[in-house]
């Protein structure tokens, strides 16, 4: 066991962000580095609200990105879910059993420090506390997640000692503002790892640093490993389902789903789409991996959702419900794989990819031996980026 102390820092806190990537990807990470030897906390960081600067920067990025009707048809659900009460008691007793359930996780798999931080200048109080802090994995550096004080945060502005990322990822692109933040800190760091191509290109040209690319922190997990924290819901599927997991709620989707439900005979577990089947909204993070673990097939357009669907060997499709939407971090984890073929980039006149959808042969001893290589360049990375403690 190290002597020295390590903080890590990602974006889910005590009572903040409970995502299930998020949460798990940061149990992850702990557990590895816990297992490396090194003590390890999470730090409790709470970012105070965003500014409206970055509220309109978000706003714009959307409307170039996806389009003004894109925006458009968000603001009218919401208003739909209003006018029809859908955030009835009923909603809002899923939601407190959702929290609840993640607060349970956290509470018993994952160790945070006592004290909340909510800026950059707080996190200053670390520096007496921990000799080394690793940023990562997830959306750390997107530029348009957050201001400039939480990006100052994520690049440890105010903190001494080693540091690292892991896996960390900055979205698309980097615009000017966060470039000169980026140049200003990201030289202080020892080690730098992204977890996708197009953070690793856009990081070299605003700032010249190489840095390396590894794994999710979720990937490097065995499946045993997520089997011994997954745990059986209170109300389990009688019958083999498709699980549906898909942030965006599109309304695209509902062909392919439908499509192999139909071929394979299988019922619907859905988390947004409760018109095709039982929702498992309110479910925390161990009932997500029970799902995940026994489905017999899964459509998702989450990243994570792709991960564990690899990690327990289950047929898949990713999916990018929205064709004017980046889906570069799906794309490069399946490239990396060799399961580009299993990316649907959804066009309701493509009639072929609907005939098709039903194949469900993957190559699994090739995906695993592509894996089991990027989970060893991985915990290199990790081992010589520690060495010097």
């Amino acid at each position: 066991m190290s002597s020295m102390k390590l903080a890590l820092l990602t974006l889910t806190g005590r009572g903040y962000n409970n995502n299930y990537g998020a949460v798990l990807q940061a149990y992850a990470l702990q557990k590895v580095l816990s297992t490396m030897g090194y003590e390890t906390e999470l730090i409790d960081f709470v970012p105070i609200a965003y500014n409206l600067r970055h509220r309109i920067r978000s706003i714009w990025k959307l409307v170039r990105d996806r389009g003004l009707s894109y925006i458009l048809k968000r603001l009218s659900n919401r208003v739909l879910k209003i006018l029809m009460k859908e955030k009835s008691l009923e909603s809002s007793q899923l939601s407190l059993k959702r929290f609840q359930k993640f607060e349970e996780f956290k509470q018993q798999f994952m160790i945070f420090t006592e004290k909340t931080y909510h800026s950059f200048e707080d996190l200053r109080e670390l520096n007496s506390v921990y000799d080394i802090y690793v940023v990562g994995s997830d959306l750390v550096w997107s530029p348009w997640l957050m201001d400039e004080g939480r990006l100052k945060a994520y690049l440890l502005a105010t903190n001494n000692g080693l540091k690292i990322s892991y896996a960390a990822s900055v979205g698309e692109e980097i615009p000017i503002w966060a470039c000169r933040i980026f140049r200003k800190f990201l030289p202080e760091f020892t080690a730098i790892s992204v977890r996708e191509r197009t953070s690793l290109e856009a990081i070299k040209k605003c700032t010249g640093i190489e840095a390396k690319i590894v794994i999710d922190p979720t990937a490097l997990l065995k499946k045993e490993e997520l089997s011994e924290i997954s745990r059986k819901p209170e109300v389990a599927p009688e019958r083999g389902y498709v699980m549906v997991y898909d942030l965006h709620n599109s309304e695209r989707i509902i062909p392919y789903v439908k499509k192999i439900a139909e071929n394979f005979s299988l019922d619907v577990i859905t988390y947004s789409q409760t018109n095709l089947g039982i929702s498992f909204y309110d479910c925390g993070p161990r009932e997500f991996l029970w799902f995940c673990e026994n489905a017999e097939f899964v459509i998702t357009s989450s990243f994570h959702g792709l991960v564990f669907s690899i990690l327990f060997k289950k047929p898949f499709y990713a999916i990018n419900p929205e064709p004017s939407a980046p889906a570069s971090r799906i794309r490069d984890f399946l490239r990396m794989l060799g399961l580009e073929s299993r990316f649907l980039n959804l066009d309701s006149n493509n009639r072929m990819l609907l005939k098709n959808i039903e194949d469900s042969y993957i190559d699994w001893k090739s995906v695993f031996k592509r894996l089991n290589l990027e989970r060893k360049k991985s915990f290199e990375f990790l081992k010589n980026a520690l060495i010097v403690s």
